[in-house]
């Protein structure tokens, strides 16, 4: 189901549908090139973009424990936590899909539109965190008594949020809650921020929360 508050055109509702599937295709599998497939290559920033610092770090403390070079393209890195999380499995990390099982009544899709007065630029940064604009709204709902935390994406989109805002002087995004659950996890809330580029007419990742209070599989955002 999906709530178009945002008053957004067919194709772009329609961008995202292919874009949640993209996503489930990825995550409900353990096959890299599936994540390949919903990161999307035409959309990430530059192998030499300083946001990947975060990401190169995590790579390089597996790479010290395993053989071979050290990848140094975006996507070859998360392809090394890929292979750690799903895949392969490397030491307490079970190889298997993040989502075995999901619970296709309780997901939806919400899509809104803020104007560039409604805009803090740093909530729509990839490393806000806590002070994003996503966990500043679960903070205010119900939800707060749930331990929660932001997971940004792992490779850093070319296109920011804040650059579309100054470009078009508003900013469509898009809740999407799935339910699901790595077995023999307890089932559990997915919620997952994208933004729409009108220009390039793609939704982009940005951040996710898992909403819950017990340890979990890894997410490679």
């Amino acid at each position: 189901m999906v709530d178009n508050k945002a008053d957004l055109a067919l194709h772009a509702q329609t961008a995202l549908r292919e874009k949640i599937a993209a996503f489930l295709e990825a995550y409900r599998d353990t096959a890299y090139s599936k994540y390949v497939v919903f990161r999307d290559p035409e959309t990430i920033c530059a192998a030499d973009d300083p946001r990947l610092e975060t990401l190169t770090a995590m790579v390089a403390q597996l790479c010290d424990n395993a053989t071979g070079p050290r990848p140094g393209e975006p996507l070859a890195l998360v392809e090394v936590l890929w292979r750690a999380y799903y895949s392969e499995g490397v030491g307490p990390f079970r190889p298997g899909p993040l989502l075995d099982e999901i619970d296709w009544d309780s997901s939806h899709a919400t899509l809104r539109t803020l104007p560039t007065r409604q805009i803090v630029p740093h909530e729509w940064l990839e490393d806000a965190g806590g002070e994003s604009h996503l966990h500043k709204e679960i903070l205010a709902s119900r939800r707060a008594l749930v331990n929660i935390g932001v997971l940004q994406v792992a490779i850093p989109n070319a296109v920011g949020a804040a650059e579309i805002v100054k470009r078009d002087g508003a900013l469509a995004f898009a809740d999407v809650e799935i339910v699901g659950r790595a077995k023999p996890d307890p089932p559990h809330p997915l919620i997952l921020r994208f933004y729409w580029d009108p220009a390039q007419h793609k939704w982009l990742p940005l951040h996710a929360v898992r909403l819950w209070n017990y340890g979990w599989k890894p997410f490679l955002w």
